[in-house]
């Protein structure tokens, strides 16, 4: 059960006595925290088919067990701490347990979790703000007897300053969470192509192991590359495919291989023209019979010699 992308791990987790009770409890909640599911999927569990909503999993407790070397008792024993702690909800079938994260929303939802640190932030310096002028009204007051100030005349535009701040936090969160949304981007489309190379890879393997037609292979896929036609795993099968149907020997499949290299050709055709197996037919002597001619008659006619 692997699924990709992160989490967030609030703080607030060390101050939790249920969760940090020891290494073990800590260790089956980020278990828990790390393979619910973070969208809307469709499972099955007791029979039925159900869907699973963000914050939930279908865990077997000797998964949990194998894969944090804890004994079955003990997760056990942890799982029912947590809810009756009220830290999960779990649903337990024949085969395995539905367990549902309470309060996954609040703390793994980007947007939601923003407005609160912000809200946060705002009741902080809101609070702040109002302790300094309660006692800056209170020393004008000592200070002037019968001379009263009232808070807004002393407040120098701190609500502005207050929302500004809370514009900026925002601003440089949201682009944090950009910046993490393009680098998962960025991860999941290397994981493609370096899937994509392994596929590839392996349908080589499994059609030849000679060096000299893989070569060839290689170099027709490195040219497709730069058409901007890269080859699937399927496309490439068919390739092979049609290059067994047009030769009958590896030397001729590397010749058919490297004229579609050399003229960037997408796909693999028949040997073209005269050029077989990379020998050029031999030369053939001219269809006309050549004239043949008295050299010393000709020598004679130049001279004039033939006229005495």
């Amino acid at each position: 059960m692997k699924i990709a992308g992160w989490i967030s791990l609030h703080r607030k987790v060390l101050d939790n006595p249920i969760v940090c009770k020891d290494s073990d409890h800590l260790a089956v909640w980020i278990y828990l925290l790390l393979n619910v599911t973070h969208q809307e999927r469709d499972t099955v569990f007791k029979g039925k088919r159900i869907t699973l909503l963000p914050g939930q999993q279908l865990f077997g407790r000797q998964a949990i067990s194998q894969c944090l070397k804890i004994s079955e008792s003990k997760v056990q024993r942890i799982l029912k701490t947590f809810e009756r702690e009220q830290q999960i909800e779990q649903q337990t079938g024949n085969k395995n347990r539905l367990i549902s994260i309470l309060n996954w929303t609040m703390y793994q939802n980007p947007e939601q979790q923003l407005n609160s640190n912000l809200k946060e932030v705002a009741s902080n310096q809101i609070e702040n703000t109002g302790k300094s002028n309660n006692k800056m009204n209170n020393r004008i007051n000592d200070s002037n007897a019968g001379v009263s100030i009232g808070y807004e005349d002393i407040n120098f535009g701190s609500e502005q300053q207050i929302e500004q701040q809370l514009n900026n936090k925002r601003t440089t969160t949201e682009q944090q969470l950009n910046t993490n949304n393009n680098d998962n981007k960025k991860n999941n489309d290397n994981n493609d192509n370096n899937k994509k190379s392994i596929g590839l890879k392996k349908c080589i393997e499994d059609y030849t192991n000679n060096p000299a037609i893989i070569e060839s292979i290689n170099g027709f896929i490195e040219m497709r590359k730069t058409l901007r036609k890269p080859l699937t795993d399927k496309a490439l099968i068919l390739v092979f495919t049609k290059l067994d149907k047009l030769s009958k020997s590896d030397t001729e499949k590397i010749e058919i291989l490297n004229q579609s290299i050399m003229n960037s050709w997408q796909g693999v055709f028949p040997l073209k023209g005269d050029y077989k197996l990379g020998k050029s037919q031999p030369n053939k002597k001219p269809d006309f019979k050549e004239r043949e001619y008295d050299y010393d008659d000709l020598e004679r006619k130049l001279l004039g010699w033939d006229k005495e």
